[in-house]
């Protein structure tokens, strides 16, 4: 969901009050906070790999 929304910008362009805003409309359209924190974390999983160890 979140790269559907934020998908189209530039990393640098991903700033605080953009995920702010996704949060919102996530909430207006009936997600809790449990849902949106998880599409958040599954994303930063997904761009960010654990490092070997």
């Amino acid at each position: 969901m979140l790269r559907r929304v934020l998908g189209k910008l530039k990393l640098v362009e991903v700033d605080r009050e953009r995920l702010v805003q996704f949060g919102r409309s996530r909430a207006v359209a009936g997600a809790g906070p449990v849902t949106v924190g998880m599409a958040m974390a599954e994303q930063r999983a997904k761009d960010c790999p654990t490092p070997p160890g």
